[in-house]
C-alpha cells in the first residue's frame, strides 16, 4: 500500500496531461494513449495476479505499470515532440496565484459534482438497506453499474466538445459555441433513448450481466432499471448543460445546477418518496430529480442563447 500511495502520482499525470492533450485539439493522441494504457493493464493484470500470485496486489500494480507509460507518452508529447504548441519547461512550472485562481473556480464544478455523488450515493444505499435489505442495495450495485456504461458515453460526448467549445468561445465565435452544443445535446438525448428503450425491452437481461442467479435481485433490479432508466434521456441533457457553462468558463452555473440536483432535490426526495412508495419510491427519486433538473437546465440554456 505504501508504494502504491507514492506512485498514485502517475494516476493523476496520466489523466490529467490526457485532457490538456485534448484540451489543445490532439484528440486522437489523447484517444490513443488511454487505449493503451488500458491494454498494457489487460495484459500485465493476469500474469501478476495469476502467474506471479500476487493477487489484488497484483491488480495494483498492474494499474500503476500502466499508469506510468502513459504518464511518460504524454510527458513525451509536451517536452519533446514537435507536434505540441506548448512545451512543458521545469523553470515554466512556478504556481501563479491567479491562475490557480481560474484553475479552481473551473474546476469546482465537477469537484462539487463528485462530492456530492458520493453522499447521495452513501444516502441512497443506507435508504434502500432500510428498505429492501441487502438485497436491494445490491440490486442498486449493479443498475449504476449498467449507468456507468451511460455515464462513460456522456463523458466522451462531453469530453470531445471541450476543445471546440472552449476555442470558438474564446474567438468569440458564438454561432460555432451554439451548434457545437446542439449537436453534443442531440448526441447525448439519442444515446440515452437507446439505452432506455433496450432497458425497458430487456430489463433482465442487463440485471443478468452481473447476477449470479439470485431471483430476488433479479425482480428487484428488473423493476429498479424500468423506473431508473425510464426518463434517462433527460438526465443526458442536463449532464451536456451542465458541462457546457464549464467549458465557456461560467462554472458557477454548473456548479448552481450539481447542487440544485444533487443536495437540494435529491436529498429531500430520498427522504419523502421511500415513504410513500417503498423501494419504489428509492428509484422513483433519479426519475423526479432528472425532471426537475431538466427543466432547470433548460431554462438556463434558453437565457443564456438569448443573450448570446
Amino acid at each position: 500500500i505504501y508504494v502504491i500511495n507514492n506512485l498514485v502520482i502517475f494516476n493523476f499525470l496520466s489523466i490529467e496531461i490526457n485532457n490538456l492533450i485534448r484540451s489543445e485539439g490532439n484528440s486522437k493522441l489523447a484517444m490513443n494513449s488511454m487505449i493503451i494504457g488500458a491494454f498494457i493493464n489487460i495484459v500485465f493484470d493476469p500474469i501478476l495476479i495469476f502467474y506471479f500470485d500476487m493477487g489484488i496486489k497484483g491488480a495494483a500494480y498492474a494499474t500503476i505499470f500502466s499508469n506510468i507509460i502513459v504518464s511518460l507518452i504524454n510527458l513525451h508529447y509536451f517536452t519533446l515532440s514537435k507536434n505540441s504548441h506548448i512545451k512543458l519547461r521545469v523553470k515554466d512550472l512556478i504556481l501563479d496565484l491567479e491562475t490557480v485562481k481560474k484553475i479552481l473556480s473551473i474546476g469546482i464544478s465537477p469537484f462539487s459534482l463528485q462530492l456530492t455523488t458520493s453522499l447521495t450515493s452513501v444516502l441512497c444505499n443506507k435508504m434502500l438497506l432500510s428498505q429492501g435489505g441487502d438485497l436491494a442495495v445490491g440490486a442498486m450495485g449493479i443498475v449504476n453499474s449498467i449507468y456507468l456504461f451511460l455515464g462513460m458515453t456522456m463523458s466522451g460526448i462531453s469530453s470531445g466538445s471541450q476543445p471546440i467549445l472552449g476555442y470558438n468561445y474564446g474567438a468569440k465565435k458564438h454561432g460555432r459555441v451554439l451548434e457545437t452544443l446542439k449537436v453534443s445535446i442531440i448526441a447525448a438525448v439519442g444515446v440515452g433513448s437507446i439505452i432506455t428503450i433496450t432497458t425497458l425491452l430487456f430489463p433482465n437481461f442487463f440485471i443478468n450481466l452481473f447476477n449470479d442467479g439470485n431471483q430476488e435481485i433479479l425482480r428487484i433490479g428488473s423493476r429498479g432499471i424500468r423506473i431508473y432508466f425510464l426518463l434517462i434521456p433527460l438526465n443526458c441533457f442536463y449532464i451536456i448543460g451542465t458541462n457546457f457553462f464549464q467549458y465557456i468558463n461560467n462554472a458557477m452555473k454548473s456548479v448552481v445546477l450539481n447542487l440544485l440536483r444533487q443536495v437540494l432535490l435529491f436529498i429531500p426526495l430520498l427522504f419523502i418518496l421511500p415513504k410513500y412508495f417503498g423501494i419504489d419510491g428509492v428509484w422513483m427519486v433519479f426519475l423526479t430529480s432528472d425532471v426537475i433538473i431538466f427543466i432547470i437546465t433548460r431554462y438556463f440554456l434558453k437565457k443564456h442563447v438569448k443573450n448570446v
